[in-house]
């Protein structure tokens, strides 16, 4: 498996603000667009973007949360190691001893819902872009959703 070489817009979040959203994923139902106003563009070529997302979350930093990407939208922070709770339902039988019905599940410190999803239409500088996927990164003591989106062509204007 190769791995590309990140770009500098990949590193750290930069950028400038000015990106709306046009239409979401036709399977999610969301009522009204999504504010975007605190994300971060950069366009490194005219055919891409990449957009910082800020997450809205209490984690703390990678030396105590692991976060993890599940669904479309949602993102896990587990704590740093991973701790699985002894159980996570106990309860007595008749005759007074202690069961547990179900393994414990890993702590976590929280869970949050990106605003932005896997084929969201934005737009930017007055042209369409398909967000794509993206990753979770720490960046100037906050987490951060660095996701790349491509140009959509002119025909997908009305589509929208």
């Amino acid at each position: 498996m190769s791995r590309r070489r990140l770009d500098a817009e990949e590193r750290a979040p930069c950028g400038v603000l000015g990106l709306t959203e046009v239409s979401t994923y036709a399977g999610r139902e969301r009522a009204g667009l999504v504010d975007l106003g605190d994300c971060l563009v950069v366009r490194p070529a005219p055919w891409r973007l990449v957009i910082w997302e800020p997450l809205r979350t209490k984690a703390p930093s990678p030396a105590l949360a692991q976060p993890f990407c599940c669904y479309i939208r949602t993102v896990i922070f587990y704590l740093r190691p991973y701790v699985l709770r002894p159980w996570s339902k106990l309860w007595r039988d008749g005759q007074g001893r202690l069961r547990a019905t179900e393994p414990g599940a890993y702590e976590q410190w929280d869970r949050v819902e990106t605003r932005l999803a896997y084929h969201d239409v934005v737009e930017f500088e007055g042209e369409l872009f398909d967000v794509w996927g993206g990753t979770v990164k720490w960046a100037r003591n906050r987490w951060w959703m660095c996701r790349t989106a491509r140009r959509l062509p002119d025909e997908c204007r009305f589509a929208a």
